[in-house]
């Protein structure tokens, strides 16, 4: 790509996080593996889909960073369209690094019509030249054969020079959905030591992404854009799990995801709040906002936050 600079100069940052569910998940759809029928879409709706999440993205060019989850390479899913490289056609001012968390030569199920292909990942874009990227496997995995199909988590962490001599630590996150609990456990103790770690170095840290838990003090009854909003089955994150100082922060007026078990109706479907940021305590949260598109592209809507690094700490 072609960023703006090499060193972190402005203190005010911009970044998108989202899951576009590799074009296969708007709001017509259902998904088998959470208890609907579809397997995918068909090929116009996954057309349609893309071409508008990439429009989206195209408006949100100007943005420092967009952090972007379930991207595919080579699926079945998604028509064996590389996503990755069509979005990198169209933010050519980003640098840009993907990360597979998903490669499987064929997917067995469901047995009438198996999902196939899998080759996708995680695609985080930065307006400045990272000095590292780096994929970090998340520790555990499903037993055996089920790990033979499912996605090997991981985490893109990058580093960016600043202006003060420290680094600007940045990290797209998506943890597990499909266990009972004990490997999203481990995931988020594996963020825990990396981010204290940076911040015991002086650096800034923010991780975004689809945690596929709520954050902790999530209350459903403060979403008030119209849809009906529950507690994530998959449970909260504890509110005293990271240090004084720490920061979670996410939209508490509209949710950021839906549930697939049926196609999206509002105010009926089960939404709830499982994509946010965290923030070490020399970051501030100066503004926090989920794009509301009535998950009309993905079963997730865009979270964008602007934050301020304290050059002076």
């Amino acid at each position: 790509g072609n960023p703006k600079g090499k060193i972190v100069q402005d203190s005010i940052i911009s970044i998108l996080s989202w899951n576009i569910g590799y074009a296969g998940m708007g709001a017509e759809t259902d998904f088998f593996y959470d208890g609907g029928k579809m397997v995918r879409p068909s090929r116009e709706l996954n057309r349609q889909y893309f071409e508008s999440i990439l429009a989206y993205l195209r408006s949100q060019e100007t943005l420092d960073f967009i952090l972007l989850q379930e991207v595919d390479k080579k699926a079945k899913r998604s028509y064996y369209t590389d996503q990755t490289a069509d979005i990198r056609g169209i933010l050519t001012k980003h640098t840009s690094v993907f990360a597979k968390n998903y490669d499987v030569l064929f997917v067995p199920v469901p047995m009438h019509n198996p999902m196939g292909t899998v080759a996708g990942g995680m695609l985080s874009f930065s307006g400045y030249q990272p000095h590292e990227s780096k994929r970090i496997s998340f520790p555990g995995n499903y037993d055996w054969p089920t790990r033979l199909f499912m996605l090997k988590r991981c985490f893109i962490q990058q580093r960016f020079p600043c202006k003060n001599g420290k680094n600007l630590v940045v990290i797209n996150t998506h943890n597990s959905a499909f266990d009972d609990g004990t490997l999203r456990l481990r995931q988020l103790e594996k963020i825990k030591e990396t981010v204290l770690n940076e911040y015991q170095h002086g650096n800034f840290v923010i991780v975004g992404g689809d945690w596929n838990m709520n954050p902790p003090g999530f209350d459903p009854g403060q979403i008030v854009n119209g849809d009906f909003s529950v507690v994530n089955p998959l449970g909260s994150i504890p509110e005293d799990f990271m240090p004084l100082g720490w920061q979670w922060i996410y939209d508490p007026t509209k949710p950021t995801n839906r549930e697939v078990v049926t196609t999206y109706f509002q105010g009926q479907t089960p939404t709830s709040v499982i994509d946010f940021f965290l923030l070490s305590p020399n970051v501030k949260s100066l503004s926090i906002e989920t794009d509301d598109q009535s998950f009309r592209f993905s079963d997730h809507n865009p979270l964008k936050i602007k934050i301020l690094l304290d050059f002076e700490l």
